[in-house]
């Protein structure tokens, strides 16, 4: 008759293929022996760029709807269907990023995400139709949907002691993107419209002339191309790296954050990344059954 230990040992869940490892690497510890430093400032850098890019294309909504609405001559409550179509997209399409996250990767997630942001916002200046603007600017949306990845990768380079702080470092992005659009807006509109009116005579006594939104667009779509360009540099999330079996790559990760750095912090790693052995299960089960009696 098979006693408690094997019993328990038989019954317990398989863990999947990549968390079989026995061996344990404590990112944590690396990370906190790293500390801050050169490789923390470029990869804020980066990630601001991205929250930049997201701040300035979710604060265009406030100037495009208007806008194009009168260059296409929508009624301006049909206009408003640029927003609903964007916000819409990105609250459909939030889960699917998470997904993609664990699965993927945290760089992954954020650079599809910078990625469709560009596509779409470069895509929207040649709009043929309002529909197609519509469609577009849903696209931006589905890009915007992936805002949290690049936090949850900063969260993950980040050394505990520091973390809380270096993800707040990021906040100031927010609202220098919701300055830089509103900037853009009155310098490209209000700029455009002295030129169209010296063009049509002054503008007086005449019909008003269209907004020219797609310079708008062109304009705000510059910071997000510069953010897509950048954020490649950006390491993937040792933590994540672990978690998926990628064992060797996650020490490279952690020793090129090392030497960015100059912490001098490697004869600590040589310590943290060297294998250290978890007991097999059946021998904890058994040994457990012995002390339970």
């Amino acid at each position: 008759m098979p006693d408690k230990a094997s019993t328990s040992a038989a019954s317990a869940p398989t863990p999947p293929k990549h968390l079989q490892s026995t061996s344990v690497l404590d990112v944590d510890a690396a990370l906190d022996a790293i500390g801050c430093g050169s490789f923390h400032f470029w990869t804020v850098t980066a990630i601001s760029l991205f929250v930049v890019a997201q701040s300035i294309q979710t604060n265009l909504l406030a100037f495009l709807p208007p806008c194009a609405g009168a260059a296409f001559g929508v009624d301006p409550d049909a206009a408003a269907l640029i927003a609903s179509a964007s916000f819409g997209a990105s609250c459909i399409t939030t889960p699917l990023f998470g997904a993609c996250a664990d699965a993927f990767g945290r760089r992954t997630a954020t650079l599809l995400a910078i990625c469709i942001m560009s596509v779409g916002g470069l895509a929207s200046t040649a709009a043929p139709t309002f529909g197609t603007l519509v469609l577009l600017q849903a696209l931006v949306g589905v890009g915007l949907s992936g805002a949290t990845c690049p936090f949850e990768l900063l969260a993950e380079l980040s050394p505990s002691a520091a973390r809380g702080r270096t993800l707040n470092s990021v906040a100031w992005a927010w609202a220098s993107g919701t300055l830089l659009t509103v900037l853009l807006a009155w310098v490209v509109l209000s700029v455009t419209a002295e030129d169209d009116e010296a063009d049509a005579g002054g503008g007086k006594g005449g019909h008003p002339l269209p907004v020219p939104w797609r310079r708008l667009v062109l304009v705000t779509s510059m910071p997000v191309v510069l953010a897509a360009c950048v954020l490649p540099c950006v390491t993937e999330s040792p933590s994540w790296l672990l978690a998926h079996g990628r064992r060797s790559k996650a020490k490279r990760v952690l020793r090129h954050m090392d030497s960015v750095n100059r912490g001098g912090a490697l004869h600590h790693l040589k310590k943290l990344l060297a294998p250290r052995h978890k007991k097999p299960a059946a021998a904890t089960a058994a040994a457990r059954h012995f002390r339970d009696g």
